[in-house]
């Protein structure tokens, strides 16, 4: 089974969140090296994701020096299940008895590269030892592995198995501690079954099930049992993703009082209160207000696509100041017939679209624009457009839809919505497609009244935002 990953957020709002992120993890571990072990071939539906993830990294040209990525084909390099073959990324030729000769004959040459970002790092991390008399530090770890997959669960376990392995075997060797055979064994085989233990947990906690290649990292060879295994636990997870998860999730958000269609039960506290009164009261000590502009737009293109036409008579504002957002809402971005339904690659026609509308704004002049968010629903588009100096004002950006055509089951009528953050002041932003017909008065107020109730972004009605 594979993944079609959809990106639905532009790179350029996305990056603060990320920069964010990993100089949170230098400023504690001072150096990160990545291990991205997702698709790199371009017909992979991992493809997009990997791509995005290596070009986010390296636009963050001020950290270079502490950051760095190795990109690991997982599934590319360790075919028919040779997960042996994981262990050539921890190597470097020339080291004595470490050396697995085996598998670097027969691994492909593109792997030396990889052998030599991975061990060098490794190395170069170092670990802690401490003097066990005096308690003098004699080496400290100065950075770590930050590992990936999509889920971060079955192949992220193997290969951070092998990682641990490797830098204890090089903490062992710094104390003097060279086991026996039969100590060695069953180190290994305590290790080995810690590593799947907490590998299966995690995976029972995310996916209901215990990790795939868990034979793999128990046993340390992948076995015909092991394979079946996996294949059990493949089966075992279609079906609760596709008919237990709904279920779950319901309960989740219903014991944390975010269900939708249900207000937040308020338990008086007196101290409470009287503390948010007195905030209140002293509001503008600690914040203050100011205006955005926003440009939105809206337009039933009657499944036509865009062939060059001016669009500055409609996103001109003739404003002093250029706005701080454009949110343009688009119907009938395919015709309504069936035959367009099934055949139309509605991802290609949102980024079409994407890629249009983003041309014509940053054609007006006024400013660089980067998308915040794109959304469709099969003819219906919504795309969020940011001023590339005001991208940190916006967090907390989510979507939802609701379809409305055949009493709720067809997407060919409905309503999408995508709510944001601007500093601290909540926004949503919705497109819809109604009922036609002048004698249809009635079936439209009737979808008005779904589109409102059924739009919910993570316990937040649609009526919730300011």
């Amino acid at each position: 089974m594979t993944h079609k990953v959809t990106i639905s957020r532009g790179a350029e709002s996305t990056a603060p969140a990320a920069r964010k992120h990993f100089q949170e993890l230098l400023s504690r571990y001072s150096n990160v090296h990545i291990v991205n072990l997702l698709s790199q071939k371009d017909t992979s539906g991992e493809y997009p994701l990997s791509e995005a993830y290596r070009q986010c990294v390296a636009r963050m040209s001020d950290i270079a020096s502490q950051l760095s990525i190795t990109c690991f084909d997982f599934h590319a390099i360790v075919k028919r299940d040779n997960y042996e073959r994981v262990g050539v990324i921890f190597f470097l030729p020339g080291r004595g008895e470490n050396r697995p000769d085996k598998i670097l004959t027969s691994a492909p040459s593109k792997l030396s590269e990889l052998i030599s970002q991975i061990a060098l790092p490794l190395d170069d991390q170092s670990h802690l030892l401490l003097d066990g008399q005096s308690g003098n530090i004699i080496l400290t770890q100065s950075g770590i592995m930050r590992t990936n997959c999509l889920d971060c669960l079955d192949r992220t376990n193997v290969v951070q198995t092998s990682i641990a392995r490797f830098v204890l075997e090089r903490q062992l060797e710094a104390w003097g501690l060279v086991p026996s055979a039969f100590e060695k064994d069953n180190f290994l085989n305590a290790y080995n079954n810690l590593w799947a233990d907490n590998g299966d947990w995690l995976s029972k906690i995310y996916a209901g099930t215990g990790a795939l290649k868990s034979s793999y990292t128990r046993k340390g060879k992948q076995t015909v049992f092991g394979f079946l295994d996996d294949a059990a636990k493949s089966v075992n997870r279609f079906y609760i993703n596709n008919f237990q998860d709904k279920g779950r999730q319901e309960a989740i958000d219903l014991l944390l009082g975010k269900f939708s269609n249900r207000d937040s039960i308020l338990l008086r506290n007196p101290l409470h209160e009287a503390v948010a009164k007195d905030m209140e009261a002293r509001l503008s000590e600690y914040s203050s207000t100011s205006r955005i502009t926003m440009f939105l737009g809206t337009y039933n293109v009657n499944g036509k696509l865009h062939k060059g036409e001016s669009l500055d008579s409609w996103l001109r504002t003739n404003k002093a100041t250029s706005p701080q957002l454009y949110a343009i809402g688009i119907q009938e971005l395919i015709e309504l017939t069936a035959g367009q339904y099934i055949s139309t690659d509605t991802d290609k026609l949102r980024l079409f679209w994407e890629g249009t509308l983003m041309r014509a704004i940053n054609a007006q002049g006024g400013g660089s624009y980067v998308l915040v968010r794109s959304l469709h629903l099969v003819a219906l588009g919504l795309f969020i457009f940011v001023r590339a100096d005001c991208v940190t004002m916006l967090r907390k950006v989510e979507s939802s839809t609701k379809k409305t055509g055949l009493g709720g089951m067809a997407a060919n009528k409905g309503g999408i919505g995508i709510s944001l953050n601007v500093n601290d002041t909540t926004i949503a932003l919705v497109t819809a497609h109604l009922a036609a017909g002048s004698k249809a008065v009635y079936d439209r107020n009737d979808d008005y009244r779904t589109i409102s109730e059924g739009l919910n972004f993570r316990g937040m009605r649609l009526m919730d935002h300011e």
